[in-house]
């Protein structure tokens, strides 16, 4: 089976969850899994998930975070990514894939891993949010109103949207 390597920016709650769910299907499939993160905001979700993370330098400090999210929400246009930020990250991610020996990665909006699995010749997704996703279309828990008809998650649920 094939070895995922997960690096979503992890002080970004939605790419962390998301990433976790994907996980959880790899392994259920019986593909091994890891993360490789930069920020400790959110490494408890994975570690109460049970998945195996790895917290690498250079730590995205909370103002690197809340700088990114603001460029990445058009809020701004400066970005903490100095060319040697850059050269440390791709430095630590391209020893990542090869010390996991990493069949694909799976990135959130993580800038250098696209430089890295480039590098490294490794196929690489990224996980991209979308309005009326699979999760938009899923049953909500009994007894509440589900959040789309019925033929509709029935479709989602087979994969067929």
């Amino acid at each position: 089976m094939s070895r995922i390597l997960f690096s979503p920016e992890s002080f970004n709650m939605g790419e962390t969850t998301r990433g976790i769910e994907i996980a959880r299907v790899a392994q259920d499939r019986g593909h091994k899994v890891l993360f490789h993160i930069y920020s400790p905001k959110y490494r408890g979700l994975l570690e109460s998930a049970r998945l195996p993370v790895h917290l690498r330098e250079p730590i995205m400090t909370d103002d690197e975070a809340k700088q990114l999210m603001a460029l990445d929400q058009g809020r701004g246009v400066r970005h903490p990514f100095t060319t040697e930020k850059v050269r440390q990250r791709v430095t630590v991610e391209l020893a990542a894939i090869r010390d996991f020996n990493a069949d694909a990665v799976v990135i959130g909006s993580n800038p250098t891993m696209l430089i890295s699995a480039r590098i490294a010749g490794v196929p690489i997704f990224y996980a991209r949010p979308y309005a009326y996703s699979t999760t938009y279309f899923s049953a909500k828990p009994a007894g509440e109103a589900p959040s789309a008809p019925g033929w509709l998650r029935a479709l989602a649920r087979d994969n067929i949207l």
